[in-house]
């Protein structure tokens, strides 16, 4: 955002019935007790790229338990390094639409003008597009 401070909160995940599904959250000056119950639970394993980054500015955004932030790092999984070590990849600085392609062969839009945008006030059908896709393209 403007403020650099998280707005929102994309997830994915795959349903009992093997369907992708995403959630784009549009967060406020606190998080719902669900969001953290959902980090703090060992069951989940958080993917992403830059995912250990996204959680701790979500700790330092909303003064999240330090507890439950540092249970949710040690079940991420950075997929940029996962690359890298499969030899996928030279290095584990790529992005995410780098990776999209390569292992995916799809392309994932990272327009800066969508990217850069604002994000603080109501979205629009294009940023919450673009979040679920940024979300389930890490699955």
């Amino acid at each position: 955002t403007s403020s650099g401070r998280v707005a929102v909160i994309q997830l994915a995940y795959v349903t009992s019935t093997g369907e992708v599904a995403a959630v784009v959250l549009k967060v406020g000056a606190t998080l719902p007790s669900s969001l953290l119950d959902l980090l703090a639970d060992r069951d989940i394993t958080f993917v992403g790229r830059g995912i250990a980054g996204d959680l701790a500015k979500i700790g330092r955004d909303f003064k999240c338990s330090s507890s439950a932030l540092v249970s949710a790092k040690v079940r991420a999984v950075e997929l940029a390094s996962m690359a890298a070590r499969c030899g996928l990849v030279a290095r584990a600085s790529v992005g995410l639409a780098a990776l999209t392609a390569l292992v995916l062969k799809q392309h994932l839009s990272k327009e800066p003008t969508l990217r850069c945008s604002n994000w603080d006030g109501t979205l629009t059908a294009a940023q919450i597009e673009y979040a679920a896709l940024d979300a389930v393209k890490s699955l």
